[in-house]
């Protein structure tokens, strides 16, 4: 998760805000990591999270690559964006295990 918040931080500070939506997202994101610590909420949740986090990676890395960027730090919310699902499938399984 922390690795997630610097590669948005930077991309934030590099090129400023994403969308709306996207912000939206991460805060949510962020809210259900935390509480998720302390409570048992299930398994739909975590799965639905990584289907979001990988879409939004799939869309931003196209769109770098339509504009035929290889600058890696293009890459940061993308990036960001698959650490945050694969951080989705270990709350998924561990979530599992308590099951």
């Amino acid at each position: 998760m922390v690795l997630a918040l610097v590669l948005t931080g930077s991309y934030v500070q590099s090129f400023g805000w994403p969308s709306q939506t996207v912000v939206i997202v991460m805060a949510t994101w962020l809210i259900y990591f935390i509480t998720q610590l302390k409570l048992k909420l299930g398994l739909t949740l975590p799965f639905a999270f990584i289907v979001i986090w990988l879409i939004l990676a799939i869309m931003d890395w196209n769109e770098n690559q339509a504009v035929k960027s290889f600058d890696l730090e293009d890459y940061q919310l993308a990036i960001a964006y698959v650490v945050n699902a694969l951080t989705g499938a270990v709350i998924y399984f561990e979530n599992k295990m308590r099951w």
